[in-house]
C-alpha cells in the first residue's frame, strides 16, 4: 500500500515540476506592472522618441490568442536598433535583416506606437510601454501580439 501511495505521490510530483513552463519562457513584467511603471511619467511624441533611441534586444512575444503560449525569444539573437536621426536597423545574429525611417505618433489615447516608412518588422506594432530598461510594443489591445525588449544601449 504504501508503494502505490508513494509511486502516485511521485508521479504527481514528476508531472507538477515538468508540466510548468520553463522559467527562461516566463513574461519578463506582468502587463499591469509595466502600464503602472510606464504611467508614472508624463510621455508625449518627443520624450518617447527620445526613449526610443538605442539598441534594443527582443526577449519575449505573447500573442493576444494564446498568452500561455508566451515565449522568449532572447536565443533569435534580433536586435533592433533606433537612431535620432529617426532611422532604424533590424538585425539578427549581426546580419541586417533591413532599415526603415520611423515617426512616433498616437497609438490609442494618450499612448503611442510608431511608424514605419518601410515593413521591415511587425514587431513593433502597437503601444510603446517602457519600465526600466524594457519596451513593449502592445498590440494585444487589438488581438495583435506583445514584444518585449530589453536595452543593451
Amino acid at each position: 500500500m504504501r508503494l502505490i501511495i508513494f509511486s502516485f505521490v511521485f508521479t504527481g510530483i514528476l508531472c507538477f515540476a515538468n508540466c510548468n513552463k520553463n522559467d527562461g519562457d516566463l513574461v519578463p513584467i506582468n502587463q499591469a506592472t509595466m502600464f503602472n511603471c510606464h504611467n508614472k511619467q508624463q510621455w508625449n511624441e518627443t520624450s518617447v522618441a527620445n526613449a526610443l533611441i538605442g539598441k534594443w534586444k527582443w526577449i519575449y512575444s505573447e500573442s493576444y490568442w494564446a498568452p500561455e503560449n508566451g515565449k522568449s525569444t532572447e536565443s533569435r539573437n534580433i536586435i533592433l536598433e533606433l537612431f535620432s536621426d529617426s532611422t532604424m536597423t533590424l538585425t539578427e545574429d549581426g546580419t541586417l535583416n533591413g532599415g526603415a525611417k520611423w515617426i512616433v505618433g498616437i497609438s490609442d489615447v494618450d499612448t503611442y506606437g510608431i511608424g514605419l516608412d518601410t515593413a521591415i518588422t511587425g514587431l513593433v506594432r502597437g503601444r510603446i510601454f517602457f519600465c526600466g530598461n524594457l519596451l513593449e510594443f502592445n498590440d494585444s489591445y487589438i488581438d495583435g501580439s506583445d514584444n518585449y525588449f530589453r536595452r543593451i544601449e
